[in-house]
């Protein structure tokens, strides 16, 4: 499956709207009460639909919203079109869904309201947009929220390299805008993810076994997705991890690698890597279930690797003169 970061919202998303009598722009009262509009807050109604897509649910807490707040989170990243925040979340238990994050700003009272979740810190206009007709936050004010809520660091790794890799934000600005608002809550886990992410990741699940590996081995910074060639200016393979002062490639391979095509290119890959020195190490999915096991493999591996210095090398990162990735 093809890595992609970004996406455009599906059609038929529909802003509540508020009763007005005359039904013009709203169900009127009597309208309202029928079976053609649906009721997602207080005042705020919609048209019921047939089929409702997973992003009507952030539209639908718009009508939560008191004045002057704005849709943030994961949701307003969502809105931005970063494609890996569907607001839903891996339990035991299986998915569940997210609350929508709605910043209320400095209003007065607390609300409570099934399916979302208020902050009350100052949200200043700049920081404000409307997208596809929602009142969201800006993409850094988004996943500095984000990252607050997500009290897993590892989910707020991923969250951070998959909003890079959608390209609504870059890591220099999230880390100048974290620093300019450290005196907020959970700033400083927030700033500490920040500090330890890197561009370049494309799944999530990539970002877990790198994070993984730094955290469980004592191994160099793995270099990420790296184009290797060989010595005659052809293009060998994309390395998911490289550590290349032992050429050591680490490859996650997920559920799209199941089929009979792309396990043969797989196979493919591992005797390129052998013939050029490379040690290969494979992680699939159920692997990550068993996280001692990985950092022992790829400790194992590494170890059996030789240092580059000591190897005929046949392989090198330096990209040949003009060469350009087609990704």
């Amino acid at each position: 499956m093809p890595f992609t970061p970004r996406l455009a919202l599906p059609p038929g998303l529909v802003v509540p709207r508020r009763i007005d009598p005359g039904g013009a722009t709203g169900p009127t009262a009597a309208q309202a009460r029928g079976p053609h509009w649906h009721r997602v807050g207080k005042n705020s109604y919609r048209p019921t639909l047939a089929a409702q897509p997973p992003e009507q649910r952030i539209f639908d807490a718009v009508g939560q919203l008191p004045s002057g707040g704005a849709v943030t989170g994961w949701a307003a990243l969502r809105v931005h079109g970063a494609a890996y925040f569907d607001g839903r979340l891996a339990t035991a238990a299986g998915w569940v869904d997210r609350p929508v994050l709605l910043a209320a700003g400095r209003s007065e009272g607390r609300r409570a309201a099934a399916g979302v979740l208020f902050s009350y810190e100052p949200l200043p206009p700049e920081e404000v947009q409307v997208v596809h007709g929602l009142r969201v936050t800006t993409p850094s004010r988004a996943l500095f929220d984000e990252l607050r809520t997500l009290k897993v660091p590892r989910r707020a790794l991923v969250a951070t390299e998959m909003a890079v890799a959608a390209r609504v934000v870059t890591l220099d600005e999230m880390r100048v805008y974290a620093q300019l608002h450290r005196r907020r809550r959970r700033s400083l886990a927030a700033i500490a993810v920040l500090d330890r992410a890197r561009p370049g990741a494309r799944s999530p699940k990539e970002v877990e076994l790198r994070d993984l590996l730094e955290l469980g081995t004592d191994l160099p910074l793995l270099g990420i997705n790296v184009p290797v060639f060989d010595l005659h200016e052809n293009f060998l393979l994309e390395a998911d991890l490289l550590g290349v002062e032992r050429g050591m490639v680490v490859e996650y391979d997920g559920e799209d690698h199941g089929s009979s095509a792309r396990r043969a290119r797989d196979a493919e890959r591992a005797d390129l890597c052998r013939r050029h020195g490379l040690e290969h190490v494979t992680i699939v999915g159920p692997d990550l279930a068993r996280p001692a096991r990985i950092v022992d493999r790829v400790q194992q591996a590494w170890e059996r690797a030789r240092p580059v210095t000591d190897q005929v090398r046949t392989w090198t990162t330096e990209w040949p003169p003009g060469w350009a990735p087609w990704w």
